[in-house]
């Protein structure tokens, strides 16, 4: 929480910028997505699991409710794995809230059907129309940008400086 709070203290520039949604991220993404001992050591306290993330959530309003929700999407694996899964797990939050969940959720879909295009039609086609359709376009949209990243790669690769990616590490289905 205090974490939260110091966004909203810094993430505001003097010339108008906002980055208080990309810091709100980055606050709850350690939590439910620490990486490391010192980041697991510093989130033990939440003893967070998927029956108790949402009530963990709803103390926070707005922009912060959405953002705790949308990250501690790694507790929820098996139910966003399906099209009625991630409805349910989007569909606590209001309407607004609602369609940013899954927006930012369904860019992470690909990524976890390891860009198995097969898979990710029948997933996106499992939604009612309005969302089939997002999840079509949120996942053209991530593939142009892994298309993108890859090309960069190349680009470093040519310049003799070597890069190593591990993406087989952030697939999770």
């Amino acid at each position: 929480e205090k974490s939260i709070s110091t966004c909203d203290e810094i993430a505001i520039k003097d010339d108008g910028r906002n980055f208080t949604p990309v810091c709100y991220a980055g606050a709850f993404m350690q939590i439910f997505q620490p990486l490391d001992t010192d980041d697991k050591s510093l989130v033990s306290k939440f003893n967070l699991t998927s029956e108790n993330t949402w009530d963990f959530c709803k103390k926070f309003d707005g922009q912060k409710r959405v953002t705790c929700r949308e990250e501690s999407w790694p507790l929820y694996l098996e139910q966003i794995s399906s099209a009625d899964g991630l409805i349910k797990f989007c569909g606590v939050l209001d309407a607004k809230g609602t369609d940013a969940c899954f927006i930012n959720i369904l860019y992470l879909i690909p990524i976890q059907f390891r860009f198995n295009i097969p898979a990710i039609t029948n997933y996106c086609s499992g939604f009612p129309d309005k969302l089939q359709g997002m999840c079509f376009a949120m996942t053209a949209s991530r593939i142009l940008e892994q298309q993108r990243q890859q090309q960069t790669i190349q680009a470093w690769r040519g310049t003799g400086i070597w890069v190593r990616v591990d993406i087989g590490r952030f697939n999770y289905f």
